[in-house]
């Protein structure tokens, strides 16, 4: 267990902020040890240009509305009809859109962020 003054300093594959936002900046990030911050924290970057830093050190970042839209599925439905089934449809598709922004995002050389941003303008430009 490690101290939490030492927390982005520990070799993990995956950094997970859970609780705190803004925790992803200038002094954090040239301490972190892992290949992948993805976690249920919003607003994890303490900046937009944060994602190209992370970028540049070679860490995937997965956005934070990615990373949580379960919860946010799970409470719209709810409040729709309550029906299990469709949450879990909705949710299952989470993984393969991430997994497409990720794809996208290294075929074009755009951060993770960006391509996700992009993503979330056209979707609501279509309502």
């Amino acid at each position: 267990m490690a101290a939490p003054e030492e927390i982005y300093t520990q070799h993990v594959d995956v950094f997970a902020p859970a609780a705190l936002g803004a925790v992803l900046n200038d002094a954090t990030i040239p301490c972190l040890r892992c290949r992948v911050v993805c976690g249920g924290a919003n607003n994890q970057l303490a900046e937009v240009r944060h994602d190209k830093t992370l970028a540049v050190r070679g860490i995937v970042f997965v956005p934070d509305y990615l990373a949580n839209a379960g919860g946010v599925i799970d409470f719209h439905q709810e409040t729709i009809d309550d029906q299990p089934d469709a949450v879990l449809a909705a949710i299952a598709r989470i993984g393969a859109i991430t997994r497409d922004v990720l794809h996208c995002a290294v075929a074009t050389g755009a951060t993770p962020l960006s391509v996700a941003d992009r993503v979330v303008r056209a979707r609501i430009r279509r309502q």
